[in-house]
């Protein structure tokens, strides 16, 4: 088992190509991932990092991101990147389409989760947990958790009333992560379990 990096760094542009991999080779799949690397490198990353406000970071290990978490706003966060990218997002996901005629299906069933009549509808003082990913290699080692706990931290001082996130039922190791966490089922959506946890006020310094 590998050491647990001491390193966790707030997620700049500099990391973006070393998170796409570890996106792609992590992650189950996923809309953004099934898209590739050049979008999430050129589309997906980019826009988050341009969100304000975003919670982004990465752990190292012998100077190599070996994981990341991401959150923001919950609220209207893919309505604008899907708004603001709109054309790239349609571009790859007709290349993903002509590679997969499968994922055709996989996209439109993304689409009623989003903006379906059962679709979750967080509130704006949500934080989301978009995306969390560690590389296997260090798996279990803990880091896992540390990027969690940098998140909620970080969006407690931002003035978040509870973080929110959503997993597929299937991956049972990773709702037992999360569950370890703290967070508790909130809502069942289309093939999609809603989590949250409650990020209680900070008290004002003396």
């Amino acid at each position: 088992m590998q050491s647990v990096p001491d390193n966790i760094e707030v997620f700049h542009h500099g990391d973006i190509d070393e998170v796409a991999e570890i996106f792609r080779n992590e992650l189950p799949d996923d809309f953004c991932s099934l898209l590739g690397s050049g979008f999430l490198r050129g589309y997906f990353l980019p826009h988050f990092l341009a969100t304000d406000p975003h919670i982004g970071y990465v752990a190292r290990h012998d100077g190599r991101v070996v994981g990341f978490s991401l959150a923001a706003r919950a609220s209207g966060y893919y309505s604008n990147f899907i708004k603001n990218n709109f054309m790239g997002l349609s571009i790859y996901s007709l290349l993903a389409c002509l590679r997969d005629i499968r994922r055709t299906g996989y996209f439109l069933d993304v689409l009623k989760v989003m903006f379906g009549s059962d679709a979750f509808r967080p509130f704006d003082d949500d934080l989301e947990l978009l995306y969390l990913s560690v590389d296997s290699s260090h798996q279990g080692t803990g880091v896992g958790g540390r990027l969690v706990d940098k998140a909620l931290q970080e969006g407690q001082q931002l003035g978040f009333n509870r973080c929110v996130l959503k997993t597929f039922p299937s991956v049972e190791g990773i709702q037992r992560f999360y569950l370890r966490c703290g967070f508790e089922p909130l809502h069942l959506n289309q093939g999609r379990i809603w989590y949250s946890k409650s990020l209680p006020a900070l008290k004002p310094s003396v």
